[in-house]
């Protein structure tokens, strides 16, 4: 994992055990990775949340929190 990906992943998973209880113990028990495999942006299997590198690079932290949240739903 990138330092960058793990400071928003980090920032992401606290920011939402404070403001949102549930979704935040949701996000905690999920693994989720960087990946640069064949996806554009991030998707799940159903047991991880992957990101692509390239994606996550580019977008803010509270995006990164709103796709994150979106996948976890899934």
């Amino acid at each position: 994992m990138s330092p960058e990906f793990e400071a928003k992943l980090k920032y992401s998973k606290t920011y939402m055990l404070l403001s949102s209880p549930f979704f935040g113990s949701l996000l905690m028990s999920i693994p989720v990775l960087e990946v640069s495999g064949p996806g554009v942006t991030a998707w799940t299997d159903g047991k991880n949340v992957k990101f692509n590198k390239n994606y996550s690079n580019s977008i803010s932290r509270e995006e990164f929190i709103t796709v994150l949240l979106h996948q976890v739903l899934h």
